[in-house]
């Protein structure tokens, strides 16, 4: 299946395209709502601010397109940083803009304490809770890229698979019905691991 990456505005696109190529792939780039809604393989990455870039979504009718999508049940959707955000109820990031509601929960700025800084930036391991898609064939507690301030809050439906530790336990993958996922890391900026966390994606 064709991968489509959704172009948000607000990402590294470049990366992500590369990372995909460099696996075999043809990704499709676009903010065309007609082609995100017919795509069964779409890739939603984010940086910068939720309320921005979700309404900014939103007004070019990029969210329907998304819904519209993820009515059939064999398309999927992976949300990369911000994108998985996106992913959530809502952010408290920035406003009151409702996020797409693939998976319940909200996202809440990470809590500092006296051995973290806020954004949380580098490599940093994460550890396996459930059993997860993505993590097929990745060794345990592995380290992948951060760069974030918030951090995703699971609502009552578990959805997180892996946690990584920066003075609190913050979902680093969230997988639900085998279709809607997400990665709190950068899998394009992660090396050879990141490369097979799109693998394992697609190949899903």
């Amino acid at each position: 299946m064709q991968p489509l990456i959704v172009d948000t505005g607000f990402a590294n696109i470049i990366s992500v395209k590369k990372a995909l190529e460099f696996l075999g792939y043809f990704p499709i780039v676009s903010k065309d709502p007609r082609v995100i809604s017919r795509s069964g393989s779409l890739i939603l990455p984010g940086v910068g601010n939720f309320q921005h870039v979700i309404k900014h979504l939103k007004d070019l009718h990029i969210t329907d397109a998304i819904l519209e999508s993820l009515q059939n049940p064999n398309h999927k959707i992976l949300g990369i940083c911000l994108g998985l955000h996106l992913l959530a109820d809502s952010s408290e990031e920035g406003g009151s803009e409702f996020g797409l509601g693939l998976i319940q929960g909200n996202c809440k700025k990470i809590t500092p304490s006296y051995d973290t800084k806020i954004p949380h930036i580098g490599f940093n391991s994460i550890q396996k809770i459930r059993e997860s898609k993505l993590l097929s064939g990745i060794p345990e507690m592995h380290d992948f890229y951060f760069i974030h301030s918030y951090c995703f809050s699971p609502g009552l439906t578990p959805s997180t698979t892996a946690i990584t530790e920066y003075g609190q336990s913050i979902s680093s993958i969230i997988e639900f019905e085998d279709r809607i996922f997400g990665t709190q890391f950068h899998p394009e900026k992660s090396q050879k691991t990141g490369l097979k966390i799109f693998s394992n994606f697609l190949s899903v």
